[in-house]
């Protein structure tokens, strides 16, 4: 009795011959993958091997003179980079060429790392480039190292204002801890001017994924809707931006309200082509903040200006007096002689539309779109007179008419 749970046992053990076929299959399988896996490492190795790592390093090395503009060797070098292995190794030559480096901290020198470093874009999460550095430990270690270092150089003003440009999409969705990046943003964007529109999107994009907190954000952004905004190279830019930061429809009515009779006043002097964008976007902001109509629907302050309550040297949206104002101005604005401003202005007297306007296509838009669009119009009457005449000789106040009849 003792033996027979022991032959079991061992007849269990046994496999069975389908058991061993699988088993040998699985095992010459399982043996091919890791053959096929060694074989590509081994590519790799070869192709890391053969990769000349040196004289890309010494490339570099000549790139980043601090004496010399080397752009138009850059230039030739940017046709190679968007071989997989340029990338690849092309950070860690830079890092180490910039660290060997012995040129003094120039603004040639800072010109020459900006050029070279924006060939390299980080491959990875939401925007993937079909050219790129894939978005690995030690490339993004590389890539933070180096435009750190970048910003620690004196940059030229014209430099000064790429980088803000190119901050906020390029750098900081790619940087280890973008908060190292907060005094150089908040004292770019109390700089005034051209400088604070650029670094308004470096600062927002801290605030909205790092929690970045800047309680004077809107204040600032306030100040900057002067009429200087309507006339730079930034305009548009700075629009869409005004037109993001103010989409949310948690903002408080009071400074909505500021915002809403800055534009107003701003859409007074504006070009006829960025008074349709700015009357338009007003249109929005109420529409979201339906509250708001009160502005349109308020006589006060439309036919007396020394009426209105608004304030607009307060610098403060809470001070300023826009909540208790009425929007006289966009209501002028409805007799503009231009016909797309006159449109434009005419929702002052009617009901709020359901949605919103597209501001996108209104940003850029010139003189000609807008004579363009004219002549496309299809125009039912057009007047040829002030006054409908009555016969040949019937003009009124016409020394014609009043001696002859016809």
């Amino acid at each position: 009795m003792g033996m027979a749970p022991a032959r079991k046992r061992k007849k269990l053990a046994q496999p069975a011959p389908a058991a061993i076929s699988d088993v040998q299959n699985g095992g010459s399988a399982g043996s091919d993958d890791s053959a096929e896996a060694e074989d590509i490492v081994s590519d790799e190795e070869e192709a890391q091997a053969q990769f000349p790592a040196d004289k890309l390093r010494q490339m570099f090395a000549f790139m980043l003179s601090d004496a010399e503009d080397r752009r138009p060797f850059i230039a030739r070098f940017s046709e190679h980079i968007e071989h997989d292995d340029v990338q690849r190794g092309g950070l860690g030559a830079l890092a180490i060429a910039l660290a060997e480096t012995k040129a003094a901290p120039t603004q040639l020198l800072s010109c020459n790392l900006f050029h070279v470093l924006k060939l390299f874009k980080v491959r990875g999460g939401k925007r993937k480039a079909q050219v790129g550095v894939a978005a690995d430990a030690k490339a993004l270690e590389h890539f933070d190292a180096l435009w750190l270092r970048l910003l620690q150089l004196p940059l030229p003003p014209s430099l000064y204002r790429r980088v803000l440009a190119l901050l906020p999409e390029r750098v900081l969705p790619h940087l280890r801890n973008p908060l190292r990046l907060t005094d150089f943003l908040l004292t770019s964007y109390q700089v005034g001017g051209v400088v604070s529109i650029l670094a308004l999107q470096g600062v927002f994009y801290l605030m909205q994924h790092h929690n970045l907190e800047y309680p004077d954000f809107y204040t600032k952004l306030y100040s900057l809707l002067e009429p200087n905004a309507l006339r730079g190279p930034q305009r548009a830019r700075f629009f869409r931006l005004v037109d993001l930061f103010l989409g949310s429809g948690y903002l408080p009515e009071y400074l909505v309200a500021a915002f809403v009779k800055r534009l107003s006043r701003l859409a007074l002097t504006a070009p006829t082509p960025t008074q349709t964008m700015l009357i338009r976007l007003i249109c929005s902001l109420m529409v979201r903040h339906r509250g708001l109509q009160r502005m349109t629907d308020d006589p006060r302050g439309a036919t007396r200006l020394p009426a209105d309550p608004y304030r607009p040297d307060e610098p403060e949206p809470a001070r300023c007096g826009a909540a208790e104002s009425a929007l006289w101005e966009v209501r002028s604005l409805r007799s503009h002689l231009v016909p797309a401003v006159s449109r434009a202005a005419s929702f002052a007297e009617r009901e709020l539309p359901e949605l919103e306007h597209p501001l996108a296509e209104l940003l850029e838009t010139t003189y000609d779109d807008m004579l363009e669009a004219e002549f496309g119009r299809q125009v039912k009457e057009v007047a040829l007179t002030f006054h409908r005449p009555e016969g040949v000789l019937s003009w009124r106040e016409d020394r014609l008419s009043t001696d002859w009849k016809l």
